[in-house]
C-alpha cells in the first residue's frame, strides 16, 4: 500500500517535467496528432508504472532473505539501476530505425517525444534524473517501511549462571 502511495508524486513530478520540457515541441503539435497532455498523460503512466513493477518485483525477490542482514540498500540500488536501464531502453524500443515507430498511429503513440533532439533529452538528461527520482523513492519507502514495521525480533542473550 505504502509503494502505491508513493506512486502517485511519482507520476505528478514526471507528468510535470515531461510537460514542462517538452512544452514547445513541435512534434507533438503536429496536424493529426492526440491530444498533447493526454500524450503527456500516457508516457508519464508508462514510465511510472516501469518505476512501480520493477522496485515491486525486486522488493518480492530480496523478501526472502534474513531480514537481520541489511538487503534495504542493494534493494534500492538494484531498483534504480533496472528502472535506469528500462529508460535507456526505452527510446531505442520506441524507434528502432529511421521513419519507423513503434505504435505509431494508435492510442499511445508518443512518439514525437522522442524525434530528433528530443531523443536525446530524454536519454541524457530525463533519464538520468527519473533515475534519481527512482533512488529517492525507493530510499523514502524503506524508511517509512522500517518505521512502519515492528523491530526484527533478535535472539535474547542468555546468560550460564554458575552454581
Amino acid at each position: 500500500m505504502l509503494r502505491l502511495a508513493l506512486f502517485l508524486p511519482y507520476f505528478a513530478v514526471v507528468f510535470f517535467t515531461l510537460s514542462l520540457f517538452n512544452h514547445d515541441n513541435s512534434f507533438c503539435f503536429a496536424p493529426g496528432r492526440h491530444n498533447y497532455l493526454l500524450m503527456v498523460a500516457e508516457l508519464s503512466l508508462a514510465l511510472s508504472l516501469w518505476d512501480l513493477l520493477a522496485s515491486s518485483l525486486l522488493s518480492v525477490a530480496f523478501s526472502p532473505f534474513d531480514p537481520q542482514f541489511n538487503f534495504q540498500w542493494t534493494r534500492v540500488l538494484s531498483a534504480t539501476l533496472l528502472v535506469a536501464a528500462g529508460l535507456i531502453y526505452l527510446p531505442f524500443w520506441i524507434y528502432p530505425g529511421p521513419g519507423v515507430f513503434r505504435l505509431a498511429h494508435t492510442w499511445f503513440d508518443v512518439g514525437c517525444f522522442f524525434t530528433e533532439g528530443n531523443s536525446a533529452f530524454f536519454l541524457y538528461i530525463f533519464a538520468p534524473a527519473l533515475s534519481l527520482l527512482t533512488l529517492l523513492r525507493e530510499a523514502l519507502f524503506v524508511h517509512l517501511a522500517s518505521r512502519a514495521a515492528p523491530p526484527a525480533p533478535r535472539g535474547e542473550l542468555t546468560s550460564a549462571k554458575s552454581s
